[in-house]
């Protein structure tokens, strides 16, 4: 499980969102949802930016993730969802995996670990 060690973002030049702050208005795109409906959610859960994006540019290649708006998630943090890959569908701007004790599947609905998947494959955990 994932501790939120900053239960209130600390959105100031200092907090552990600083880096992301230089090109974003950490405010009004992410904490107000205006560039994708769930950074709130997740940021608030204790997910640093880190966890999905890379600042960095792509690491190893992964043709299920295609570097679009610099998502390359932490394997550290994130797992395949059953026999699915990790996957970021830009299009329907969902995921395809297991996080945060939730799996994330193909269809954008979001099922509890240990329970099955919305298209019927076992999840692992």
């Amino acid at each position: 499980m994932i501790n939120n060690l900053y239960p209130y973002p600390d959105l100031s030049y200092v907090g552990p969102y600083a880096l992301c702050g230089k090109c974003h208005d950490l405010a009004n795109q992410i904490i107000k949802n205006t560039s994708w409906q769930y950074h709130a959610l997740h940021i608030n859960g204790g997910f640093s930016c880190s966890t999905c994006h890379t600042a960095h540019g792509m690491g190893g290649l992964n043709p299920n993730i295609s570097g679009q708006y610099l998502i390359n998630f932490d394997a550290r943090v994130v797992a395949p969802n059953g026999a699915m890959p990790v996957t970021y569908n830009g299009g329907s701007q969902t995921c395809i995996l297991v996080c945060h004790q939730a799996a994330h599947n193909p269809n954008g609905t979001v099922g509890s670990v240990g329970a099955r998947s919305a298209i019927g494959l076992p999840i692992k955990k």
